[in-house]
């Protein structure tokens, strides 16, 4: 038998790791916004053991359907944060911009968790936007973009080197071009794709 809200919030403080991990998949269902301030204090409480990583992982998807705006500092600052779990940083994206969404600043919500050039976090805002069918604007979609054909391209950016230049004696220099050497990008010679 499912749990309603009020025995889910409860068993949110439970001794055992599954049940407050049954407790938080509930409230993700029920996306009750009574539960957000327990489930964000819980999720305060649960994030110091590392072992629950299936815990915080569904803590943190729940609070992206009962939490508020106002949840949103606590995400962003969790995500930041050297030692969170990976499987936190993809429940962090999406819940970032499930509740930005609730404010209409979704498209700064996406730009935001691109600047931390974190994949798993942007990974997870974007699965945000898929489930509820955002229709970011081109300058956003454009951003994103940029971040996937950077990340997709292990050398671009990076100097490549291109030959020597004898400047007489022992003088010699590298010569360097930025851009992609493998050929699946079009960032080489500062060429940029254009939609």
């Amino acid at each position: 038998m499912a749990l309603d809200a009020v025995d889910a919030i409860r068993q949110l403080q439970d001794r055992s790791s599954a049940k407050r991990r049954s407790a938080a998949k509930q409230l993700r269902k029920l996306g009750d916004p009574n539960a957000g301030p327990a489930l964000l204090e819980a999720l305060k409480n649960e994030v110091r053991d590392s072992r629950t990583w299936e815990t915080q992982y569904q803590m943190t998807m729940a609070l992206g359907t009962c939490g508020s705006p106002s949840d949103l500092p606590y995400l962003r600052d969790l995500v930041l944060q050297r030692e969170t779990l990976h499987a936190v940083h993809t429940a962090g994206g999406d819940a970032i911009v499930r509740l930005s969404y609730m404010e209409h600043s979704h498209a700064e919500a996406i730009r935001w968790c691109l600047t931390t050039g974190n994949e798993t976090l942007v990974g997870g805002a974007l699965q945000a936007v898929a489930m509820l069918r955002l229709a970011p604007d081109q300058e956003t979609v454009t951003d994103v973009l940029d971040f996937i054909e950077a990340k997709s391209c292990p050398v671009n950016d990076l100097l490549v080197v291109s030959g020597m230049v004898d400047h007489g004696g022992d003088r010699w220099s590298i010569r360097r071009e930025r851009g992609c050497a493998s050929g699946r990008c079009r960032a080489w010679h500062g060429g940029r794709r254009r939609l």
